[in-house]
């Protein structure tokens, strides 16, 4: 049966898409689609393969070349797990699946897994790990609507230094410049090894003075901007405050779920806009219900409805900052350069008063927010301040905001508790 190129190309997706597997026992046997071997087939024409480990800068020029592109990026990296085994790349003749040692440079060493022998392929599968999570680096050209290219993946064990991350960096910024691709930022997630290695880019503590002034402990220009994805940010905050176990205590109020469901129960959804399964806990990776949970609405019901919500108002409305300032939105108003620095060290200040209350209420961090969420907001700041020249002309000014800015009757009871 002959298929036209949008059939074929729908049936290449789902495959790609649901796996080997699926696609023999879900789609075969329920619709006439082409065999398996049709579809590998067509996938090995199109696709190109790239070598584990390795840095496709020169694949990425071509690319952005051939899009009319500007050589102007932002990299995201991430690890995610996967279902560990060895297998045979017989395109390569190379073992897949181990865990290459990394050099000085902090990448991974390639073409150390070829399978010259059996007697080889015995020592490296006796003497290297298996792989249980993918290490993926992004390069996302800075156009509106410009897809982004992987510029490398490699196995990892999660045994790796914040050195090695530095030594990584470096050796990006020095292979991109080389080519004439600016590097202007770069993104992950949580990884405290990652967030060590922004720290120390960012020279924090800087014991220098800043010419930002004495309250202004991170370099002053850096390379480019070292951001925690801002997204990740976000779902953790609403990932800690939906968990049922949690305590979060600001002075004697509390943040917690137990106001979300009220105001579900209590208030009809068009005042608030939230749902049932907008609280589930059970969903960590979706990013939308905390949209929804950050709403300006959700907030102001809060407020007006549910008694002694006051702290888990003021935990929203830092969740709300934060994708004001981060997370383009066509829902949100975009704030200015002075808004934001604003925003956004409103909310470390909060973080920083929470903290240091909790350590000497409870001499410990339990009851407040992760130690390395706090890392991941104090430097999200510094390079939140760092992002735009002229705030070298508006540091005093946005300084004098913070200082002057009007306090809510809320915050003002939460900080007689917190002795702040």
């Amino acid at each position: 049966m002959r298929y036209s190129k949008k059939e074929h190309d729908i049936f290449m997706y789902q495959y790609i898409q649901g796996g080997a597997e699926l696609y023999e026992d879900f789609q075969r046997a329920n619709t006439v689609c082409p065999s398996k071997r049709t579809i590998q087939r067509s996938l090995q024409k199109k696709a190109q393969s790239f070598e584990e480990g390795k840095l496709l800068i020169h694949e990425l020029v071509e690319f952005l070349d051939r899009n009319n592109l500007p050589k102007v990026v932002v990299l995201s990296e991430d690890a995610t797990k996967i279902n560990g085994q060895v297998e045979y790349d017989h395109n390569r003749r190379r073992i897949c699946g181990l865990v290459a040692p990394i050099m000085e440079n902090g990448m991974p060493q390639c073409n150390i897994f070829e399978a010259t022998s059996p007697l080889k392929i015995i020592q490296d599968i006796n003497n290297y790990p298996v792989g249980r999570n993918v290490y993926v680096c992004m390069a996302q050209p800075l156009e509106e609507g410009a897809p982004s290219f992987c510029v490398q993946y490699f196995c990892s064990d999660n045994r790796f230094s914040t050195q090695d991350v530095s030594n990584r960096w470096d050796f990006f910024d020095r292979e991109f410049s080389a080519e004439g691709v600016r590097v202007v930022g770069k993104s992950t997630d949580g990884d405290p090894r990652a967030i060590g290695a922004m720290l120390d880019a960012m020279e924090m503590p800087n014991l220098v003075q800043s010419i930002y002034g004495e309250h202004f402990c991170a370099k002053a220009h850096i390379k480019s901007v070292l951001l925690q994805d801002p997204t990740h940010t976000s779902n953790k905050l609403r990932v800690k405050v939906l968990k049922k176990d949690a305590e979060l205590i600001l002075g004697k109020y509390k943040v917690s779920r137990v106001h979300l469901e009220q105001l579900i129960d209590k208030i009809d959804k068009t005042v608030h806009g939230l749902s049932a399964t907008d609280i589930n806990e059970s969903d960590k990776m979706k990013f939308q219900p905390a949209e929804k949970m950050a709403q300006q609405r959700v907030i102001d019901a809060l407020h007006d409805e549910i008694p002694d919500s006051d702290a888990t108002v003021l935990y929203l409305t830092m969740m709300k900052d934060i994708m004001e300032v981060f997370i383009k939105n066509s829902s949100r108003d975009v704030v200015s350069p002075t808004e934001a620095v604003v925003k956004i060290w409103h909310v470390v200040f909060v973080l920083r008063a929470w903290r240091n209350y909790c350590v000497r209420k409870f001499n410990g961090l339990k009851h407040t927010m992760m130690k390395n969420q706090m890392e991941k907001m104090k430097k999200n700041r510094y390079s939140r301040t760092n992002i735009r020249k002229h705030t070298d002309q508006r540091w005093p000014q946005i300084l004098n905001l913070l200082m002057l800015r009007p306090w809510t009757s809320m915050e003002r009871k939460i900080w007689t508790q917190l002795d702040v």
